[in-house]
């Protein structure tokens, strides 16, 4: 009797053992196999993500020259001028109508904001893509172009793409009397662009 159930033992036992063996194999083919996967749909997303930021450099990029002309303008204006020099409710009022007309022509515009040359904000002007609901002008995330350039960053604050532009204003004689900012969101066909790159 003791013979017969060493056998049957076996015959039990061996089965067991080659399933077990084929569950393991199965189980490291698939950790191996997810891995793979995951790492390749990283890199890909790595891929189209820097499209994507390419692409919207290039559209900001493009867009840089016509801002800085309009911007020159603005800055050069005497009623911008006046402000920053004497900042009175007379220069204030004049300054702010026309900066409002200026920015009521630029649909992707979020605001102008007028700094002395501390730094200090001495006016600010909503244009036409100010959100209402949360505005900038209470604060928003940094968005300051690095010394020597003009444009700042792509920043996202609550739900907005936007940069910030800067330019010095200054005198006839070239004194800096101040800065004029403009931060204008990405437009919807920039970011439409850019899903599109992403997709």
């Amino acid at each position: 009797m003791h013979r017969l159930h060493g056998p049957k033992s076996l015959s039990r036992r061996l089965p067991l053992l080659i399933t077990g063996l084929l569950l393991a194999a199965l189980t490291a083919f698939a950790f191996v196999g997810y891995q793979q996967l995951t790492s390749a749909l990283v890199v890909a997303a790595q891929d189209r993500l820097g499209k994507a930021a390419q692409l919207l450099a290039r559209t900001v990029e493009s867009n840089v020259p016509q801002l800085r002309a309009d911007l020159t303008q603005t800055a050069a204006d005497s009623t911008v001028q006046r402000l920053l020099r004497t900042n009175d409710a007379h220069a204030r009022g004049a300054a702010e109508r026309i900066l409002a007309e200026k920015i009521s022509k630029i649909p992707q515009a979020i605001a102008f904001e007028l700094r002395d040359k501390r730094g200090k904000r001495v006016l600010w002007v909503e244009g036409p893509a100010a959100m209402k609901d949360s505005p900038l002008r209470g604060g928003h995330v940094e968005s300051a172009p690095a010394k020597g350039f003009m444009v700042g960053p792509i920043v996202g604050d609550r739900g907005a793409l936007f940069y910030e532009a800067d330019l010095p204003v200054t005198t006839p004689a070239k004194d800096t009397i101040g800065e004029l900012v403009e931060f204008r969101q990405v437009s919807s066909a920039a970011g439409a662009q850019l899903i599109s790159g992403l997709i």
